[in-house]
C-alpha cells in the first residue's frame, strides 16, 4: 500500500523494501487493532 510510495532515501535500498514487504506486516496489525478499537 503506503510503502511502494516511500522514498528510497528512506530505506537501504530497493533490497531494504523488498525485506519489509516481506516482514510480517505492521500496517495490517495497526489496522487490526483499530478495527478492533473501532468497533466495540
Amino acid at each position: 500500500m503506503m510503502q511502494h510510495t516511500l522514498p528510497s532515501t528512506q530505506t537501504p535500498g530497493a533490497r531494504g523494501a523488498v525485506t519489509r514487504t516481506l516482514e510480517p506486516p505492521q500496517w495490517l496489525i495497526l489496522a487490526q487493532e483499530a478495527a478492533v478499537l473501532d468497533s466495540p
